[in-house]
């Protein structure tokens, strides 16, 4: 893992910082105090999600990052380590976008957050690359099993294991080309090589596309990115008024454009840096049940019922990968923060 900080990009009145990758932005976190490791073993199922929970209920703005480090039947596995509870906290946010956070009000937090979003000629275009990290190593067709990440049972009610919390869906229209970027529930079903997936044709990016899928009666082709750098992952959680590329947006805060490498199976181009990437696809008129699941508002959202259902492809992945998540549940969360200051922009942008 890295020790240097990342440098700053830009004039010193907006200075961006380029993280190449999670692991970076981890040994910033840490060089920062805001980072706490969890070296004792900790079980996946349920008491990872109750270690958070009590962490972020009782120090609230002041929780530190988590890095999960010894997690029960991974320890020597492929994958060992969780990151989670990065955008916790208002402080964290403004080092992710470059700005001093013990001089920087929340106010001016979010006109930055709006500039960057809105001025569509500060967007940056993903780099294209031959290779990078996250194709270290590549699971493909039947060796494909998902459960080789430790990938946590959060709350006791929820119905499975969440493979997707603080991930990056990426999708793209077939007939403009445009591509979306977004965080939507994913829970592990039956099959080590599917989950579901909570999305709406009616008032999601992704619905869009999906929607086309639908009057094609064909699947649509999904890239999933666990562990991506901070600005990808935080520009995912908020929901965009225009069909914009988040990734571009992400370029914009970072200052730098993402580098991306072709998938594997799909048509689709992922971080060269990212921790893990799951390719498959959705069809459109395929359902199996799903949830229930401890979501945002702080109730169990949906009984069990039908949802669209994800069938991995394949899977890519650095050496000692580290698998990022996020839990659910009453606020305040990780994506509770996240949504208030992308919400803050757009009811901005209505006034």
């Amino acid at each position: 893992m890295t020790t240097t900080s990342p440098k700053p990009v830009g004039s010193p009145q907006d200075t961006r910082v380029a993280f190449k990758d999670l692991r970076e932005w981890i040994a910033f976190l840490e060089a920062e105090n805001q980072l706490a490791r969890i070296k004792e073993e900790v079980d996946w199922k349920y008491e990872l999600g109750n270690i958070v929970r009590r962490t972020w209920d009782v120090y609230g703005d002041a929780s530190p990052a988590l890095l999960f480090e010894n997690i029960k039947d991974y320890k020597d596995a492929d994958c060992s380590q969780l990151f989670t509870g990065a955008f916790r906290s208002w402080f964290r946010t403004a080092m992710m976008m470059g700005l001093d956070p013990r001089n920087t009000s929340r106010n001016e937090l979010i006109k930055l957050l709006r500039r960057r979003i809105n001025d569509k000629a500060e967007h940056l275009p993903p780099r294209v690359v031959k290779t990078g990290p996250v194709k270290e190593n590549i699971i493909l067709g039947e060796d494909v099993d998902l459960e080789i990440f430790p990938t946590p049972h959060w709350n006791q009610r929820d119905g499975g294991r969440l493979v997707g919390t603080f991930h990056t869906v990426i999708t793209k229209d077939r007939a403009t080309g445009w591509v979306n970027c977004g965080t939507y529930r994913m829970m592990m079903m039956d099959s080590n090589q599917e989950t579901g997936i909570q999305l709406d044709p009616a008032s999601q990016h992704i619905g869009e596309h999906y929607y086309k899928q639908i009057e094609d009666d064909e699947p649509m082709e999904v890239a999933v990115v666990i562990g991506q750098e901070p600005a990808l992952a935080f520009m995912s959680c908020i929901p965009t008024v225009d069909p914009l590329n988040e990734m571009e947006v992400a370029g914009a805060i970072r200052g730098e454009p993402i580098d991306v490498v072709k998938c594997e199976t799909v048509d689709l181009y992922v971080p060269a840096n990212a921790e893990i990437v799951l390719e498959g696809t959705i069809h459109p008129k395929e359902r199996k049940m799903e949830g229930p699941c401890g979501e945002y508002p702080g109730y169990y959202g949906n009984i069990p019922g039908p949802k669209p259902v994800f069938r991995c492809k394949a899977i890519t992945y650095r050496n000692n990968p580290i698998f990022r998540g996020s839990l659910e549940g009453h606020p305040v969360n990780e994506d509770h923060m996240t949504l208030a200051m992308g919400h803050a922009v757009y009811a901005w942008d209505v006034l």
